[in-house]
């Protein structure tokens, strides 16, 4: 899928970068372009894209990240948008709905085809990590909101990189997760998941 990326931001609602922006990947399988609807933390989101990658890296497929105003008027061979609303950093106060259940994520079909579009919601991946803290826990709230972010983001690349809505048996691409495999030290990439995608990375 080759987009050109002027075309896509139109939507979007551009914040101020991060203070270390990680270079994109130069041989990266997939390019993501971040688009942020709220505010973020940097340290959050860096975590989001190590935590993505790593699970991605189990099939040996390269993520490349931009943030929606480093890409724009720029063109890419193989890309994902992710959209995310609400507000990506763990505050002190909660928000006023969203205790951290129902979907996180999800990725937009048209008459039955995946395209290259996920959407994250903020909001519900704070109230899961609110409902994940314990004691020291609140000193490192941004790195668990990264690493759910990571994993949610991971999940909704996997239906996009292979175009399909099916789910698997175990791993970050099951129908549904709970709280602890979300916030949990480890959550893998299923070996089914990993055998997709790299019969896509062939194509």
């Amino acid at each position: 899928m080759r987009h050109v990326i002027c075309a896509l931001l139109s939507f979007a609602v551009f914040l101020p970068l991060r203070a270390e922006p990680k270079p994109p990947a130069p041989d990266a399988d997939v390019t993501v372009i971040l688009i942020f609807k709220g505010a973020y933390s940097p340290s959050a989101i860096l975590e989001m894209e190590n935590e993505s990658a790593r699970i991605l890296d189990a099939a040996h497929f390269r993520v490349g990240w931009h943030i929606g105003s480093e890409a724009s008027g720029e063109t890419f061979h193989d890309l994902a948008v992710m959209k995310f609303a609400g507000s990506c950093r763990f505050d002190t106060e909660p928000p006023p709905i969203h205790g951290g259940f129902g979907v996180y994520g999800k990725t937009r079909v048209v008459d039955g085809a995946v395209q290259p579009f996920g959407e994250i919601d903020c909001d519900r991946v704070v109230g899961a990590v609110r409902n994940a803290l314990m004691g020291g826990d609140y000193r490192r709230a941004d790195m668990l909101v990264g690493r759910v972010l990571g994993r949610v983001v991971a999940h909704e690349l996997l239906h996009i990189l292979t175009r399909s809505v099916q789910h698997s048996r175990e791993g970050v691409n099951k129908s549904s997760l709970t709280v602890k495999e979300l916030t949990g030290p480890s959550l893998r990439l299923g070996t089914e998941d990993a055998d997709r995608l790299l019969v896509d990375g062939d194509d």
